[in-house]
């Protein structure tokens, strides 16, 4: 029986009634077709086990896009992005992409079939920014293949052209940030607010801080921990203001933001049950960003400094570099943000420096002061291993009496 001729040397087929996709090729040396079960009946599922498989056994090398399948491309692309800190997004939009497209051809992506894409996701009420980046994906994840000569050419990707306008930034007046800092009940959220508010860094550098970028002899952070390569979201070395320091000296451990011991992946769900509990709409976890950016600039710290403390200033030279030594660093931003934490700590007691030292033994509520380990309800000694009991044992007393008498 002669072969099936096909234009592509994979292709997904099923061989009998039970609908599973198997992985059919021609193996020239047997002269015959071979195939590999998918474990799958869904056609999408199969599609991605079927790039899977090619680029194991046969990574394509500087093909036409008549011959290679977009599934192929963005699998590859995936797996190049799976230890990136947008890898969630681009596995979202690669999900989009493949069940509004399918899998054509690299070749079949006309600009009408890529408008087809983007109407089809505003049907479903995406907004153009969330559209605009899984263009974006699918657009990075060609460039890819071109670059590692895996395609020999690649079609234009569009963009969105009319994107929503941007709203204003949401900015918390200084009762609205007390009473958001009232309003948190664990210690972990309470350290990233914290750090937020005197850095001024974004969430994602904050949650991955650790006490190795923490430099107490010069009082500076790196918020670029090190290893990681600088981004166009560029994160600076920052002063540690007084209002920092103590809470900085008196944590434990390596990470700065943890949970039971882990380091936190999200602090969504906090940021939005701190938020109900203070009253607040419309805030984000760069909320505090945003809002100290603007103080700054209303106690009039110069733009270069607020540039600085933002990341969005970059040394133009090597000497420049070393200006984070410089005592003055930043300086009228860091007496800015102690300015603005002093005015703070009259509306949030537990700011105050000595509270540093303390660790809540429950969740903070309704902006308490953290407990400290008491013994009974006196709060006078400190906790030992037969203390905190109503009535001590007998034989314990029995047993201290005789120690008294061998003694005497």
């Amino acid at each position: 029986m002669p072969r099936r001729r096909r234009p592509e040397r994979y292709w997904l087929d099923t061989i009998d009634n039970t609908g599973i996709q198997y992985i059919h090729w021609y193996d020239e040396g047997k002269r015959r077709t071979r195939r590999r079960s998918t474990a799958t009946r869904d056609p999408d599922k199969a599609q991605v086990e079927l790039a899977k498989f090619v680029l194991q056994n046969d990574r394509p090398k500087e093909a036409p896009p008549e011959g290679v399948k977009l599934a192929l491309v963005m699998t590859d692309y995936l797996a190049y992005m799976e230890s990136k800190p947008s890898a969630e997004q681009a596995l979202i939009a690669s999900q989009h992409v493949t069940r509004i497209l399918g899998s054509p051809f690299v070749a079949d992506l006309t600009i009408d079939r890529q408008e087809h894409y983007m109407d089809s996701r505003r049907d479903e009420g995406a907004s153009e920014a969330t559209i605009s980046r899984e263009m974006s994906v699918l657009r990075a994840s060609l460039n890819r293949a071109y670059k590692r000569h895996v395609l020999k050419t690649v079609p234009y990707i569009v963009d969105v052209e009319d994107r929503s306008p941007q709203r204003e930034q949401r900015r918390l007046t200084i009762k609205e940030m007390a009473a958001y800092l009232n309003g948190i009940e664990t210690y972990h959220f309470w350290m990233f607010a914290l750090l937020s508010i005197n850095t001024l860094a974004r969430p994602d550098a904050i949650r991955g801080l650790t006490m190795r970028q923490v430099d107490f002899e010069d009082r500076l952070i790196n918020l670029n921990p090190p290893g990681r390569k600088q981004t166009k979201k560029r994160r600076p070395i920052v002063p540690i203001t007084n209002a920092l320091l103590p809470w900085l000296e008196a944590h434990k451990g390596n990470d700065l933001v943890t949970y039971k011991g882990e380091r936190v992946a999200s602090i969504k769900k906090a940021h939005k049950e701190t938020c109900r509990r203070a009253k607040i709409a419309g805030a984000t976890p760069y909320t505090i960003r945003y809002t100290m950016a603007a103080e700054l600039r209303r106690r009039g710290v110069p733009p270069w400094e607020v540039e600085g403390m933002l990341g969005h200033r970059m040394a133009k030279s090597t000497t420049e570099r070393y200006a984070v030594f410089d005592p003055e660093y930043l300086g009228k931003a860091r007496a800015a943000i102690d300015a603005y934490m002093v005015e703070l700590t009259a509306l949030v007691p537990r700011l105050r420096a000595d509270n540093a030292q303390v660790r809540p033994l429950r969740k903070w509520g309704n902006g308490t002061i953290p407990l400290k380990r008491m013994v009974g309800g006196t709060g006078i000694e400190p906790v030992a291993p037969t203390m905190s009991r109503k009535v001590a044992r007998p034989e314990i007393v029995n047993l201290q009496a005789r120690r008294r008498t061998r003694k005497a």
